[in-house]
């Protein structure tokens, strides 16, 4: 059995460096902050949120890579992985193998690896980058021949477990609305709580 977390708003708490750098990269190139929330897009593809409020008129794919430079400028200093994480990674990985699927840059991930030593815990990362930016259920399907369990805080991550007839559990403490964990077949309000399902016989 392969336990497939998300990265961004499931281990990581990544909003403070997701928030900066959106700006920081509006303020750059002189473009007007938009309505919205840039947290709500906290786990989606990079492109998203600029056609949400852009037109094509604007070199979107160069937006995406300042802002994902100016995350990792800003990892250091304003990211963390979520209380208990670490400790709960280590009761994991004397048990199951551990995967990392995020709709991230390698660049990104490769960052993170360093600041937080994540390859103690984690045996292989599927980062959206290496795959064109499909969806995590393609991910998933093109890269793991065994049962595995999908934990995330977004509709992606459910359906990714959903859409390959495989377990799927809710970090219903990101920036999610709720009704994105309806399909998943555990919830958890914490970290932690994963400890407690039945399924994973700890």
């Amino acid at each position: 059995m392969i336990l497939v977390f998300d990265f961004d708003e499931t281990l990581h708490q990544s909003d403070e460096i997701y928030k900066r750098a959106f700006y920081k990269t509006l303020n750059d190139n002189n473009i007007k902050s938009p309505s919205l929330n840039p947290l709500l897009y906290l786990g989606d593809p990079p492109r998203k949120i600029w056609d949400e409020f852009l037109d094509n008129s604007y070199d979107k794919e160069k937006l995406m890579k300042e802002t994902g430079n100016n995350m990792i400028s800003l990892m250091p200093k304003y990211g963390k992985l979520f209380e208990n994480t670490e400790d709960v990674l280590k009761i994991l990985n004397k048990k199951y193998s551990i995967f990392i699927c995020s709709s991230c840059t390698k660049a990104y991930i490769n960052i993170a690896r360093e600041i937080y030593n994540l390859d103690r815990y984690i045996e292989s990362y599927l980062v959206g980058e290496d795959f064109s930016y499909k969806e995590k259920y393609q991910i998933l399907y093109e890269s793991i021949n065994d049962d595995f369990i999908m934990i995330g805080d977004r509709l992606s991550d459910i359906m990714a477990g959903f859409k390959n007839n495989q377990i799927s559990i809710f970090a219903n403490y990101g920036y999610s609305k709720e009704n994105e964990g309806e399909l998943s077949d555990y919830k958890i309000e914490k970290i932690e709580d994963i400890l407690k399902i039945k399924v994973l016989s700890l």
